[in-house]
């Protein structure tokens, strides 16, 4: 394994000169990164590498300690520098409003963003094997994703290098027994809970049983393959971008940028030169592209104006395309539509993607009598019963006959909750209706980063609930967009920012006695 790295993949993965950090957990995929890495720096002098260890100790699992003190080990027996960071994931999580992968994810690429701006590094590198680009291509084939999906985890995206991206699990384990490397085991690794762990434990054997002993070597040519076709397609889009793009008048923070095309969580915390703009207007000829260039160049300009990194989903885009050629072939090139945060605009001069005004916020505090977004009703089914209720900023909406409150906070810290959702205000009160706290309606969607657009109904199936289930489960919404499911599902519509005022959707069990 490593002979064929050394030859085949580090010399054109990692540049001369580099100061890398190493993500390492103590289990087996990333010791053998470490020494790997170790060995090559030793082995090829000549390109004068530097390695630190970074180590992040979830605080979740009573063997933690342990793992903490074999990298620490580990480091020291081959003189390596070694940070250890300790947080609590579980308490993350919660704060955060994310599931328990999704917030500890995000905190350890923004502690490696931090540790490698502290530390002088230039990358980082992680462990990632070809079974995990194989879940990864699998996972997002699921979700309906295309060809920039498809391509997979990068070999290398924003100062993130992979090593391992083209050895197999056995292939490590098998260089951590011949190098006689110690190594841990996180046993929640083996618990078909999450859909990845699913994918892994469950389907992958089943494919390599039944279809093909090499599916995994298959899905990663695939994601090869769908790289190579994305990065061509990427490239004529860039060039249709630069034709037909109308620069605004008074750009805020603009400047001409590329959009990142995966993993949009990686992008926020490396670094990713996505920016805002007040409005973005594309030349109507861009219709005139096929389809695979167009959708590129609408999501992007979408984008640009919402902060959001992958723009529309699927079904929005081809809506904004079918309206566009409409209207062109009737002659009457006027069509408008609201989104989260900015509206698109299809006229004469082209297709006008505008971030919502402060003046139009304004607008509808004045339409909804107070500030937009906080206020709502909730219809009691089956039982029949509603209630209009205030969501007024930092006050509780007493449900009493589900035994439950819901509130909505732009600071909040207090109180003791069952769940919390948070969202970047400045978004969610650009909205054009007022949040609701409702059940279900037909028509319901959520947006879901990566998937685009998805019916409750689906997520309902997905998540295995019941009809009776459904028809009680309250959520938080504007018009038909569904913010929230408490235990079910929050959209990814209004992500919450750093240095942006957040919003607090929380919901809260109260004791019969309260009620």
């Amino acid at each position: 394994m490593y002979e064929k790295l050394r030859a085949q993949v580090l010399p054109g993965l990692i540049p001369p000169q580099a100061k890398m950090l190493m993500a390492v957990s103590g289990g087996p995929d990333s010791v053998a990164l470490a020494h790997v890495l170790w060995r090559y720096a030793r082995d090829e002098k000549e390109r004068e590498l530097e390695l630190v260890i970074s180590h992040i100790n979830h605080g979740v699992r009573p063997e933690s300690a342990q793992e903490e003190m074999l990298v620490q080990g580990l480091a020291e027996k081959w003189g390596i520098p070694c940070v250890s960071h300790a947080f609590d994931a579980k308490e993350y999580a919660k704060s955060s409003g994310r599931s328990f992968q999704e917030g500890a994810r995000a905190w350890r690429y923004e502690r490696w963003e931090q540790d490698m701006q502290e530390l002088g590094c230039t990358h980082l590198a992680t462990a990632h094997h070809l079974g995990d680009q194989a879940e990864t291509v699998l996972y997002r084939l699921f979700r309906g994703s295309g060809t920039a999906g498809l391509a997979g985890i990068l070999p290398s995206h924003n100062r993130v290098l992979r090593p391992l991206l083209s050895v197999t699990k056995e292939e490590i384990l098998a260089y951590c027994a011949g190098e006689e490397l110690p190594y841990a085991l996180d046993r929640s690794n083996e618990e078909p809970v999450y859909v990845r762990n699913k994918i892994r434990l469950n389907l992958l054997p089943e494919l390599a049983k039944e279809y093909n002993p090499q599916i995994v070597q298959a899905l990663g040519r695939t994601a090869i393959l769908m790289r190579w076709d994305e990065e061509y397609v990427q490239e004529k889009a860039e060039e249709i971008w630069r034709d037909n793009i109308i620069y605004p008048d008074n750009p805020i923070s603009w400047r001409y940028s590329k959009t990142a095309a995966t993993d949009s969580a990686i992008d926020s915390a490396m670094g990713s030169d996505q920016v805002l703009a007040k409005e973005v207007c594309l030349n109507i000829r861009v219709l005139d592209q096929p389809p695979a260039l167009v959708s590129r160049i609408l999501r992007r300009a979408a984008a640009q104006v919402s902060g959001e990194p992958r723009g529309l989903g699927y079904d929005y885009i081809v809506r904004i395309m079918e309206q566009g050629i409409s209207a062109r072939a009737q002659g009457n090139l006027h069509w408008s539509q609201d989104f989260p945060g900015f509206q698109v605009e299809i006229k004469s001069e082209g297709i006008l993607f505008r971030r919502s005004t402060h003046e139009q916020r304004e607008k509808h505090a004045h339409d909804h009598g107070g500030r937009p977004g906080l206020r709502g009703e909730y219809e009691g089914k089956p039982t029949g019963m509603k209630v209009e209720i205030q969501l007024t900023e930092g006050t509780w909406a007493d449900i009493s006959e589900l035994g439950i409150k819901v509130g909505i906070f732009t600071d909040y810290s207090q109180e003791v909750v069952d769940e919390v959702a948070v969202f970047d205000g400045e978004t969610v009160l650009s909205f054009p209706e007022p949040l609701v706290c409702r059940t279900r309606r037909p028509g319901d969607k959520i947006y879901l980063k990566g998937v685009g657009h998805k019916s409750l109904k689906k997520v309902f199936q997905e998540e295995g609930i019941g009809m009776d289930r459904r028809k009680s489960l309250l959520l938080i919404a504007s018009g038909s967009e569904v913010l929230w499911i408490p235990g079910v599902k929050r959209s990814d519509a209004a992500p919450s920012r750093q240095n942006r005022g957040q919003l607090y959707c929380v919901l809260r069990s109260v004791s019969s006695a309260e009620a």
